[in-house]
């Protein structure tokens, strides 16, 4: 097998197969697993030093006790022996903090909410760090909070079918998000800055 890489120009399309067929002995579950080793070999990446990691998970959408909440956690966490400790949504300026789980509200504002956090992230970074874990910040760069369409975020970044952008409203959300496009250039480079 040949040409199995290929460095995509914008806007370029590229066909790739619909089907994976290989020949294998036995039943199904053999034919799966012959897939699988063949997949893990060959095209799936190495997996990560001491993978799999245990990773802690928190969120917080309340207005106020969100900082001190959250370096509790971390010294729970840590004394859990856990690997990795993540901040998922509502870390962002704007981010809920009505307590009822909106993680869209704020999204796309990836500055760090100095109400939540007055030490700020990086602070709480080398707090987590010194107990010997791992520190992530959760993302979801395919949806933005759909109040900042046209002022932080310029509406030729969303992502349209024939003409029509991509709103969601999931139920009980403060705001409805946009989808965006993740091959628009000017998006991309927004993320990486």
């Amino acid at each position: 097998v040949a040409g199995l890489t290929h460095d995509m120009a914008p806007g370029e399309k590229l066909s790739t197969p619909r089907v994976f067929l290989g020949l294998s002995q036995g039943d199904r579950e053999q034919a799966f697993l012959t897939a699988r080793r063949y997949l893990q070999h060959h095209a799936f990446p190495d997996p990560l030093k001491n993978w799999p990691w245990i990773v802690y998970d928190f969120w917080a959408t309340d207005a106020e006790g969100v900082q001190d909440a959250l370096l509790h956690e971390v010294e729970f966490a840590a004394k859990l022996g856990v690997d990795i400790f993540v901040h998922d949504a509502s870390w962002y300026t704007g981010s809920s903090n009505k307590g009822k789980g909106d993680w869209g509200r704020g999204l796309g504002n990836y500055r760090a909410d100095r109400e939540k956090f007055p030490m700020g992230l990086a602070a709480i970074s080398q707090r987590v760090h010194a107990t010997g874990m791992k520190f992530g910040l959760w993302v979801g760069p395919n949806v933005v909070d759909s109040r900042l369409v046209g002022t932080a975020i310029p509406k030729q970044w969303l992502a349209r079918i024939d003409g029509k952008d991509l709103p969601l409203k999931p139920e009980g959300w403060e705001s409805s998000v946009h989808q965006v496009c993740l091959g628009c250039r000017g998006y991309i480079d927004f993320l990486k800055k």
